[in-house]
């Protein structure tokens, strides 16, 4: 069996020319001139610039450990989505999330914004062992101010079906066991089957209950160590749409082993309930 091991899928901005999609100011837009790629290519590569404005970096004392994306909803308060991987075990007062960034090593002093957290919430059906219901969600100590470089993510209206094409961003490992980068990287994959990952993963590992796996047969798509808690995208209605978030894989972006990630559209209730409460 391959080596187990937590995923932080590598992200970029794809490097075939940009679609003439447009995407409708809001959540699950950008304010950068941005328009987002609606066709799989092969590879990834260096993000776009703030085409993710959702995107954030998780620093749990003081150093990088996941990504995350930002979500609002009616309650007034703004939140941090990620795995519960990542958060379980922690302690509020000591992550920071850093939102509108780009390049980690940078100042990026205009872009930033630095916030604490005041509630880690680990969804209580979440398993160490099987990583099935893999979300949390973290509550920022203030809600962040909305410019072209901190905007939040949308949860997904629709069932995800396979063959539909996702992409996942992050500043994880660019090969399994090798360095990070300080830039936002994004890929593109498409969605597979249940049966497909229950085959390809074992269906003592895959749970469809909560999760959902993309990825070609031959590989070199993944995520990686790093990306874990990330958002899984497709574009959907004119927007794009956080369906899953970055959970687990044997090792990254190996033949025949797709990445897995928690399934949005499954949490969306439990999400509901504390976001729009």
């Amino acid at each position: 069996m391959a080596t187990f091991c937590l995923l932080a899928f590598l992200v970029a901005a794809v490097s075939a020319a940009p679609s003439t999609l447009d995407i409708t100011p809001g959540c699950g837009g950008n304010l950068v001139g941005y328009k987002y790629p609606d066709k799989y290519i092969v590879g990834g590569e260096e993000a776009a610039a703030h085409a993710y404005p959702w995107m954030t970096a998780m620093y749990y004392r003081g150093s990088f450990r996941c990504g995350g994306s930002l979500i609002m909803g009616n309650n007034g308060r703004s939140y941090i989505l990620t795995a519960a991987h990542c958060t379980v075990n922690t302690n509020a007062n000591q992550w920071e999330m850093r939102l509108g960034r780009h390049d980690l090593a940078a100042d990026e002093t205009n872009e930033r914004q630095h916030i604490g957290v005041d509630q880690v919430i680990n969804n209580p059906s979440y398993s160490s062992s099987t990583y099935n219901w893999d979300i949390s969600l973290l509550r920022l100590a203030k809600n962040p101010n909305i410019t072209p470089y901190v905007r939040p993510g949308c949860f997904p209206i629709g069932d995800i079906t396979a063959g539909e094409n996702s992409f996942v961003s992050g500043w994880g490992a660019l090969t399994e066991g090798g360095s990070s980068p300080d830039k936002l990287q994004v890929v593109n994959k498409p969605i597979l089957s249940h049966q497909t990952c229950r085959n390809q993963l074992g269906a003592n590992s895959y749970f469809e209950t909560n999760m959902l796996c993309a990825g070609v047969e031959a590989g070199g798509l993944d995520a990686c160590q790093g990306d874990s808690g990330g958002p899984l995208m497709a574009i959907r209605g004119g927007r794009v749409e956080i369906v899953g978030i970055v959970s687990w894989g044997y090792g990254c972006a190996r033949p025949g082993l797709p990445g897995v990630y928690s399934s949005a559209v499954k949490s969306k209730a439990w999400v509901n309930s504390y976001i729009n409460n």
